[in-house]
């Protein structure tokens, strides 16, 4: 079980505040309840001390009630950014809550260990906070007919267009979670690092012709399809209508180069219904506003004029999730070496996984928006919005409940 650290902290300027402290921190083992009567006393007195709201903390949390411990604590870092112990145990806080933001508890654990590197406590603290979205669960759930098409982006050959640093990464990951976690025979998962516009259309086919490899590895009536891309995206700033940016294309000539959304989406369909799929769940970690993380994509284009337009799927069994909505960046998390959007797919799996839950899209929905979780981080790292979307069909279920 995580323990706050104890102790009484004092405040210099409240002579009876910091005597109430003292004869609560007497009695805070035997008399809890008379402890934080005094605490809140001398928090009242001196309410700009710290210390006493970290001490009021503690005392909370002996007694149970750590939703008033974590509040005492916001409360002492936002006052004191700096105040290390505070930030370790709001962290241990958060950590012993099953539906704490667990991301922030490492955020938080890495600013007290930051600021006393020789601390065992909050060194232990940290490496509790740590979540490893790059381990997947392993379920033993095994789909012999699901197909899926996972698609990292990061270098392109025209040398305008900035690498996008984790798109390998993030693909790399996702093939593991397919196999590991969702089910996915290895051999079904169409992979590739880094694909030209050639490579997309061997895969999803050409304007006249949807028959590709996607096409041909799916079993009649019995298929799931997952799609992930992780890479550039960008309009055309004439239409507004938007493509996905292969490593070969050159975006100032993007509607020659790029591979249509309209055109993805078009021949997705069609291939959903030859083939009458199971469900189709398409993800998408790229943002389509002719910006990146590092730099325009578009070179010379503001984003400012641009509003994509992004085509409407018409699959009836299909959900399509983005990373961002409109001309907004999708963000980096650096320290993870993920997307941030990614980054919290992958928790948001793993973390209802643990918990022996099945996962359907309602249920990623539901832990990425109804939460803010993505635009939180998005704003905390860049002081930018990032909003996921998610539309089509909620009820897909990507993870079967623990038998």
């Amino acid at each position: 079980m995580l323990t706050l650290s104890t102790g009484v902290g004092y405040s210099s300027d409240c002579d009876t505040a910091n005597r109430l402290a003292s004869e609560a921190g007497k009695i805070v083992r035997t008399n809890p309840a008379g402890a934080e009567t005094k605490l809140s006393d001398a928090v009242a007195i001196c309410p700009e001390s710290t210390a006493l709201l970290y001490n009021l903390a503690v005392t909370y949390y002996k007694m149970g009630r750590f939703p008033d411990a974590q509040y005492q604590l916001e409360k002492a870092v936002r006052m004191d950014p700096q105040f290390a112990k505070a930030l370790n145990a709001l962290a241990s806080v958060i950590l012993a809550d099953e539906n704490g933001d667990q991301a922030r508890a490492e955020e938080l654990a890495r600013r007290a260990v930051a600021l006393e590197p020789s601390n065992p406590k909050f060194q232990d603290t940290l490496a509790k906070s740590i979540i490893n979205v790059d381990d997947p669960p392993v379920t033993g759930q095994f789909k012999p007919n699901a197909v899926a098409v996972v698609i990292g982006n990061r270098d392109y050959k025209n040398s305008h267009v900035p690498a996008v640093d984790y798109a390998a990464n993030d693909a790399a990951v996702i093939r593991q979670y397919l196999i590991k976690t969702m089910g996915f025979n290895e051999r079904n998962i169409i992979y590739y690092q880094n694909a030209s516009k050639m490579d997309l259309s061997k895969v999803f086919g050409v304007s006249d012709d949807y028959r590709g490899e996607l096409y041909s590895r799916l079993k009649q009536g019995k298929s799931d399809v997952f799609l992930f891309y992780s890479g550039h995206g960008a309009p055309d700033p004439n239409t507004n209508q938007v493509f996905l940016l292969p490593t070969d294309a050159d975006p100032e000539s993007i509607k020659i180069t790029g591979f249509s959304l309209d055109l993805l989406y078009a021949n997705l369909a069609k291939i959903g219904e030859a083939k009458d799929v199971q469900s189709m769940t398409v993800v998408f970690d790229a943002c389509f506003s002719g910006l990146s993380n590092s730099a325009p994509v578009i070179a010379n284009a503001s984003s400012l004029g641009i509003r994509p337009r992004l085509p409407v799927f018409s699959l009836p069994n299909a959900t399509v999730i983005t990373s961002s909505s409109g001309n907004q960046i999708s963000s980096w998390y650096k320290e993870k070496q993920h997307g941030l959007f990614t980054y919290f797919f992958l928790k948001s799996i793993k973390d209802t996984v643990k918990k022996g839950k099945s996962l359907t899209v309602g249920d990623i929905r539901a832990n990425m928006l109804d939460t803010s979780i993505v635009n939180e981080y998005a704003f905390r790292l860049y002081k930018r919005e990032q909003t996921p979307e998610i539309v089509g069909k909620l009820d897909t279920v990507l993870v079967e409940a623990a038998k």
